[in-house]
């Protein structure tokens, strides 16, 4: 039960400000010190009231806009690279680069599975033709990631990535069906500067189109089923997850 909280419906809290707000105007014509303090007073507490009420949600903290990340392509990058390394201070191995493979195979990759991915992968940004994220493990898999954050794509920019998926998994004799290209935004769209027709040597169902939300989701549930996940690590993802959910209705 809370305590503390005044509980008042919508209709009482717009009855209490209007109240205050016509005790301003009511005193703006006199001197009378002691009804400007009783004003004060009362807005106050009406203005805690109504905070006290949302406390739990501050629907006006949004940690993107606080540390500039909102509308920053290149931040998101480094967010999503950073969770997927298996060396990085979240100190959770491959539990997301294991998440993020489950989503875009659709199921889990048995010669992925155990020690052999724990360390044995390379976490990349703009590299490889300036492909925003990529994950690979030689002769293992492939991802490429194209993350789009409110801007257009350039003409042929996915199908240039998938094109040099193909080359460089060729190169480190990656199987075919172990290269996913992932596009991906706020809004789950396709891209549409992807290939029209098939692409020797890649599997055109391993283009996935992808929420953000959907991929911080998946890390999100994954992180649940770990025991020595810290709290403060469960907090930085669920803060990064309500901010990008509130992307989608800008």
């Amino acid at each position: 039960m809370e305590t503390g909280v005044m509980k008042t419906s919508p209709k009482r809290d717009s009855e209490l400000f209007a109240n205050v707000f016509r005790q301003f105007q009511a005193v703006l014509t006199s001197n009378s010190e002691p009804k400007v303090e009783q004003l004060f007073g009362l807005f106050d507490a009406a203005f805690r009231n109504s905070r006290g009420k949302r406390v739990d949600a501050t629907p006006h903290l949004d940690v993107l806009e606080i540390f500039g990340l909102a509308k920053d392509e290149l931040r998101h990058s480094r967010v999503l690279a950073w969770f997927l390394r298996h060396d990085a201070e979240h100190e959770q191995g491959s539990t997301f680069t294991q998440a993020l493979l489950r989503l875009a195979a659709g199921k889990q990759i048995p010669e992925l599975n155990g020690a052999a991915l724990i360390e044995d992968y390379v976490v990349e940004r703009e590299k490889h033709k300036r492909t925003d994220v990529s994950v690979y493990q030689r002769k293992g898999f492939a991802i490429f990631i194209e993350n789009k954050v409110g801007h257009l794509e350039r003409e042929d920019q996915v199908s240039d990535m998938i094109r040099e998926l193909v080359r460089f998994s060729d190169a480190e004799r990656i199987p075919i069906p172990h290269r996913f290209a992932i596009f991906l935004t706020d809004e789950g769209r396709d891209p549409i500067s992807g290939p029209s027709s098939d692409v020797p040597n890649f599997e055109r169902r391993n283009l996935k189109s992808f929420r953000r939300v959907d991929v911080f989701d998946a890390f999100q549930n994954a992180l649940d089923s770990q025991p020595a996940a810290s709290p403060l690590l469960k907090s930085l993802l669920s803060c990064y997850l309500n901010a990008i959910r509130q992307l989608t209705t800008l």
